[in-house]
């Protein structure tokens, strides 16, 4: 019997704070967008190792957006992108592993591919 008094005492202490629990149909949404977000961004990986041009980036910055995908977290990258000859800037961001986190500082140079219809999405290629 504590447990449920322990569970019904946070729940009063989290409405005397005026902390409001999402419905769920708003957090089914969310977590529906989340996972059209993960789709996308895998159906673009495939797609980009099969006709992405190969090129390198140079990391300008990067920082921690908070967001987790598969337990590793989402990383926002500003790099400058060299791909046939050519360079532009981009904002990139990317579900990068912990054990390549250590690789991945600014300044490094990196492979990447590059969309040849959109030179702005990339992957980073190993």
């Amino acid at each position: 019997m504590g447990l449920f008094k322990d569970v019904r005492k946070v729940q009063k202490d989290a409405k005397a704070m005026g902390v409001k629990r999402p419905k769920l149909r708003e957090g089914l949404a969310q977590a529906a967008d989340a996972m059209g977000d993960v789709r996308a961004q895998q159906e673009a990986a495939m797609r980009l190792q099969e006709k992405g041009k190969p090129g390198t980036a140079t990391i300008k910055g990067m920082k921690d957006t908070g967001q987790l995908v598969n337990y590793q977290p989402v990383i926002e990258f500003e790099l400058t992108v060299e791909v046939g000859g050519f360079s532009h800037e981009v904002t990139h961001k990317q579900a990068v592993p912990p054990t390549m986190i250590g690789q991945l500082q600014q300044g490094a140079t990196v492979n990447v591919l590059v969309d040849p219809d959109e030179p702005g999405t990339l992957l980073f290629a190993g």
